[in-house]
């Protein structure tokens, strides 16, 4: 049984996704606002409801770690960007928050996988080319070489991609009206007006956000062949479609 505490100084809203699509900008932003609580810092991200270890601790350490300093009048938060993508998680969090709010920004996912597999390259985790790596992806996701790789699956690079398909697994748990979700490349383009949409969504007042710096941008550039391309957008085809249907919005460039 939860004490008062731990009900005042729960999570109001997670942004849980997609990894690699502007989250962190995001994060930094939200921070900005006096009435909005996200932990100091974005990494490590917290991951509570999607590593097994962090998750048997228990939800009160969870409080503890990452919302002790909040104060009462603030609506808490944090961004872990794994909660999308990991089927186990939304029961999870729906057991501990069930009228949780959800943001979840979406990117080309070409563009999206391009930019994950670079940020795992840069970080020594990757160690094939891109076509090669995006071939293995299927055998090296059902033979992970240790938990973290079993968890985090950081070699998902197309998989990750797939956000109908994830959408669809929170939906079992959560109302649609939970979720509020932002496309990468409006949030570039006009990062208030998206950031308006987020507080309305969060019932906040509106502040106007200055000098917005731009987190994570890669600086490498890497060259995918023709038939690699092709090979993704043949993937995502489908689920796109129906992101799009889903959505209500045009999402045909990220066909292209």
């Amino acid at each position: 049984i939860y004490n008062e505490y731990m009900i005042k100084k729960s999570p109001n809203f997670l942004i849980i996704g997609a990894a690699r699509s502007g989250t962190t900008t995001l994060y930094n932003c939200l921070k900005k606002h006096p009435l909005i609580y996200l932990p100091k810092n974005k990494r490590p991200e917290p991951h509570f409801f999607l590593k097994n270890k962090e998750f048997k601790k228990g939800y009160e350490y969870y409080i503890g770690k990452y919302f002790f300093n909040s104060s009462l009048n603030q609506i808490k938060g944090e961004a872990s960007t794994s909660y999308l993508f990991q089927k186990y998680v939304p029961s999870r969090i729906y057991k501990y928050i069930p009228n949780c709010k959800f943001i979840i920004m979406l990117r080309n996912p070409v563009e999206r996988a391009i930019s994950n597999y670079l940020f795992t390259y840069n970080n020594g985790i990757e160690t094939l080319d891109f076509d090669k790596a995006i071939r293995n992806e299927n055998k090296r996701i059902k033979n992970p070489k240790n938990i973290f790789e079993k968890e985090v699956q950081p070699f998902a690079y197309l998989k990750r991609g797939l956000y109908y398909n994830q959408i669809s697994n929170y939906l079992k748990y959560f109302k649609r009206k939970q979720f509020h979700f932002i496309i990468f490349d409006n949030f570039i383009l006009n990062p208030n007006r998206e950031l308006k949409a987020v507080l309305e969504f969060l019932n906040l007042n509106q502040i106007r956000f200055q000098n917005i710096r731009r987190f994570n941008k890669s600086k490498i550039k890497i060259k995918v062949s023709k038939e690699t391309k092709k090979f993704m957008i043949n993937y995502f085809k489908d689920d796109i479609n129906k992101l799009s249907n889903f959505l209500n919005k045009d999402l045909r460039t990220w066909l292209n």
